[in-house]
């Protein structure tokens, strides 16, 4: 076997391999430039493969080698654009320049003949615009392998002019161009294997990212579900309680009054005027106890309608202005027997809402401890369980612990008719403060106070 001949079979068999290396990249991931590039290598390979045929005679080119050649850098070019990514415009303008390069040669090679020199140097063309076509790539995609892409084809038309210097034989020309030929082959299938398993990767951390979003996005909805199921259970508890108070602690009145204004009535048909002032007097009383039941209602209605406008709240300044305020509610009364622990947290919570937990809870406590010899109620803060607790504590009456079961729940009394209320401003405290994101609850033994505790979120860091 001649020199020539091996050289011809080492590489048809490097393109031939590069060429079913590139046929099953194409088949796995439907790259269009691998399909290219399998159809360049295939010519190439049967150019090397067909060496009787192609083989160059009296110093020119084969015919059969210009055939192969031609779709070949038609291939290569069309892949090369897939490759690097050309916009549709340059892609189409490089599709047509090759075309009309590659057939002109071809043209050229069978009247009159291409020296192996000029077919040599027309390959090289064609190989430094792939090249320029990398650089390019490299500039828009920097880490990608392009570089590699660019110096691996720049090796041929390094041999071609080192062969126009005189500085290497020219009938070698064909036979080197297989070997920077496959480096490039290698080149371009291991830097477009890199980039499809970083876009694998890319795809793959995509997805995750996705479904890590779905699955945030479930449970969060899982959580407003919840929240909504509680509020909605809230509110079919309240309608409950609602229809209770109406039927009993609204109906009731409204039908003593139906039947004292009927008392009364006949007192004035008798001439009892002293009668029927009493009766008027009972009725001015339940009339007045049922506008305040009414009023407690639209009180718990609003609660969950109004939308909250939190602010930085400084309790140290806020509390003692609740404390005024119940004192400017009944003048003549004693003052409030109301003791500040400072200092108290800053929190963030609607002023307007915020003022209604402290004057019920206030209200409540004062009404609880009257009966004491020494009434007292004391506001403060504490740390429990890593997180600031405000409380209001009193030493009044206080509550069993069955009945701080249904401490919270609306129209509940704990003490009957012996103090006056209605029982919905615990209600009122407790929607409030869950509103704000904070919990509420009590503590209290029968006969020895009662303690309510609840947080709200902080605006500032709070020191005890």
């Amino acid at each position: 076997m001649s020199p020539h001949e091996l050289y011809a079979l080492v590489g048809s068999l490097s393109l031939g391999t590069l060429t079913l290396l590139y046929a099953l990249q194409w088949r796995d991931n439907q790259q269009p430039w691998a399909a290219w590039f399998a159809i360049a290598f295939l010519f190439h390979t049967l150019r090397y493969a067909l060496h009787p045929l192609t083989q160059p005679s009296h110093g020119l080119t084969s015919t059969w080698a210009m055939v192969f050649l031609t779709p070949s850098l038609i291939a290569m070019t069309e892949g090369m654009s897939h490759y690097i990514g050309l916009n549709p415009r340059a892609a189409h303008a490089a599709r047509w320049i090759a075309i009309t390069g590659a057939v002109a040669a071809l043209l050229w090679g069978a009247v009159p003949g291409l020296s192996v020199m000029q077919a040599g140097v027309v390959f090289a063309v064609f190989v430094t615009g792939w090249a320029i076509m990398a650089a390019w790539a490299t500039s828009h995609e920097p880490y990608s392998g392009h570089g590699w892409v660019f110096i691996t084809m720049i090796l041929f038309p390094t041999f071609v002019s080192a062969s126009l210097m005189g500085w290497l034989d020219a009938t070698l020309l064909r036979y080197l161009a297989a070997i920077p030929t496959a480096i490039v082959g290698i080149t371009l299938l291991s830097t477009g294997l890199m980039r499809a398993q970083r876009q694998v990767r890319a795809e793959l951390a995509q997805r995750t990212s996705a479904e890590r979003a779905l699955r945030d996005l479930n449970e969060s909805l899982e959580l407003r579900v919840a929240a909504r199921t509680a509020e909605l259970r809230q509110m079919v508890e309240g309608l409950e309680s609602f229809n209770r108070s109406v039927s009993h602690d609204l109906r009731g009145p409204l039908g003593g009054i139906a039947g004292i204004a009927q008392i009364a009535r006949d007192a004035l048909g008798h001439q009892d005027v002293d009668k029927a002032e009493r009766l008027l007097a009972a009725i001015q009383a339940q009339a007045e106890s049922s506008a305040r039941l009414v009023s407690a209602l639209l009180a718990l209605a609003r609660v969950d309608n109004t939308p909250l406008a939190q602010q930085p709240l400084a309790l140290n300044e806020f509390v003692p202005l609740m404390v005024d305020r119940l004192r400017d509610a009944d003048p003549t009364a004693p003052p409030p027997p109301v003791v500040i622990r400072r200092p108290l947290p800053v929190v963030l919570a609607d002023p307007d809402l915020l003022s209604q937990v402290f004057i019920n809870l206030l209200s409540n406590a004062i009404k609880f401890s009257r009966t004491r010899e020494r009434p007292q109620v004391e506001v403060g803060s504490l740390r429990q369980d890593g997180e600031i607790v405000i409380y209001i504590q009193d030493n009044g009456v206080g509550f069993s612990t069955e009945q701080a079961e249904q401490l919270f729940q609306p129209f509940q009394r704990q003490h009957g008719s012996d103090f006056e209320g209605h029982g919905v401003g615990l209600s009122i405290v407790r929607r409030i403060v869950e509103r704000h994101g904070g919990r509420i609850w009590a503590h209290s033994q029968a006969g020895e106070g009662a303690r309510f505790l609840f947080t709200l979120p902080l605006a500032a860091p709070a020191s005890l």
